[in-house]
């Protein structure tokens, strides 16, 4: 895993240029981008285009036009490795996370649009690496998946599955789990946890087994 928060700035009144040379071992992003009116401690969210460099010849790549991007100062870019940790749904904030989300071998680009998720969470437009095109290709169900759930989709390396999270208050708390099937998303594992109850937490659990699903429930007591 890589964290790379190094940037240089350069602003004009209602523009704002970043650069971020480290934004992955293979990628450098420069953003241009026209900032909404916001409190100075608030993200700077706006209209903007991101053109992402290749670090080993220095040349752009593409541009990546995005009707609203928001930039989290300090904390503009991560990169995750095959064997790192996908931003935390509660304690990460990042403009741009290079994650491999098909597990092709090749990091993808997630880049986040605004806080206007679940329980203002971040939402994110995801775009898979086309090397037929040379280019990063917006995702549909990926970022379905990190706009209508809490945050950025869950990456397991391991088990080459993905995992979209949910809740309702303290005491409910909701999972689903995609595999790539045939080159697309397949649900096959969706979780639910209520404590509504006030004493017990049911546990449901359903699993997709040789195209059939299977539920299993269990009961597990609340410590008072």
């Amino acid at each position: 895993m890589f964290i790379f928060p190094a940037f240089q700035t350069h602003s004009a009144p209602h523009h704002l240029h970043i650069n971020i040379a480290n934004a992955s071992p293979r990628y450098s992003l420069s953003v241009d981008i026209d900032p909404a009116p916001a409190d100075p401690e608030s993200p700077v969210s706006g209209t903007a285009v991101v053109k992402v460099v290749s670090r080993a010849t220095g040349k752009p790549i593409q541009s990546i036009r995005m009707p609203s991007l928001t930039l989290f100062k300090g904390s503009y870019a991560k990169s995750v490795g095959p064997h790192g940790k996908s931003p935390s749904v509660y304690d990460d904030n990042y403009s741009f996370v290079f994650e491999d989300f098909n597990f092709d071998g090749r990091q993808d680009l997630a880049i986040c649009k605004d806080t206007q998720g679940s329980y203002g969470g971040l939402t994110y437009d995801v775009f898979l690496w086309n090397p037929a095109q040379n280019r990063f290709v917006k995702d549909s169900m990926l970022t379905a998946l990190s706009s209508e759930h809490l945050g950025l989709v869950a990456v397991d390396p391991q088990k080459q599955e993905l995992t979209a999270f949910d809740k309702d208050g303290a005491a409910w708390h909701h999972s689903s789990t995609y595999k790539w099937i045939k080159h697309r998303l397949t649900l096959v594992e969706e979780e639910t946890e209520d404590g509504t109850g006030g004493h017990d937490v049911v546990i449901t659990t359903r699993r997709l087994v040789h195209s059939h699903w299977r539920q299993t429930i269990r009961h597990a007591h609340i410590e008072q």
